[in-house]
């Protein structure tokens, strides 16, 4: 589902489409893809397909950090620190970076 959501996302074989990217990216984030809960916190950060919303992003990249993915984990601690999408934190944010 990750894939395909990418093949969509960058028109690999098919005619690029933000919507079916969106869809199979969130399929495969709700199944627990950590992969696919960074991509979808990414479309949500920049209004990608759907309209932007800091919180829901952050809430994706938590879901994503939580599977293990280490870029995720940085963008909390990022999070944490400028309180974009969260309440600011510098005891998550420095937890986060560690």
């Amino acid at each position: 589902m990750w894939y395909l959501g990418k093949m969509y996302d960058n028109g690999w074989g098919v005619e690029q489409s933000d919507e079916q990217a969106f869809n199979w990216f969130e399929q495969s984030a709700k199944h627990g893809d950590a992969d696919a809960q960074w991509e979808v916190g990414i479309m949500y950060e920049i209004g990608q397909w759907v309209a932007e919303d800091q919180k829901k992003a952050f809430e994706w990249y938590l879901e994503a950090a939580e599977n293990d993915r280490y870029s995720a984990m940085n963008e909390i601690g990022t999070r944490y620190s400028e309180g974009n999408g969260v309440r600011k934190s510098a005891n998550k944010a420095t937890e986060w970076y560690r």
